[in-house]
């Protein structure tokens, strides 16, 4: 397994998203699996973005995860004994 990753700076409406999603395409259309990683807010929109920007095949290698989801993942994946969370109760006593 390969993990690339692809720093991209510039200023605001310089292409960045663009060069980005191109970069997706190109890997996925490789056969690569592609993750792209963004904020809450922005899942929704990078999934039509992705979509928009590759086609139906390799629309399929490309996973948009939020932080959130990713890090719920990442607890199915590597947790697998499901450690109980603090309750309300808990936290109230920690503060």
């Amino acid at each position: 397994m390969i993990f690339l990753l692809y720093p991209i700076i510039g200023r605001s409406c310089s292409g960045k998203s663009t060069k980005i999603y191109e970069l997706l395409h190109q890997e996925a259309a490789s056969g690569h699996s592609c993750v792209l990683i963004v904020p809450e807010q922005f899942s929704y929109e990078a999934e039509k973005q992705v979509l928009l920007h590759s086609d139906p095949q390799s629309a399929q290698n490309i996973q948009v995860y939020s932080f959130r989801f990713l890090a719920a993942r990442m607890i199915d994946r590597y947790c697998p004994q499901h450690l109980p969370f603090i309750s309300s109760r808990g936290k109230t006593l920690l503060m």
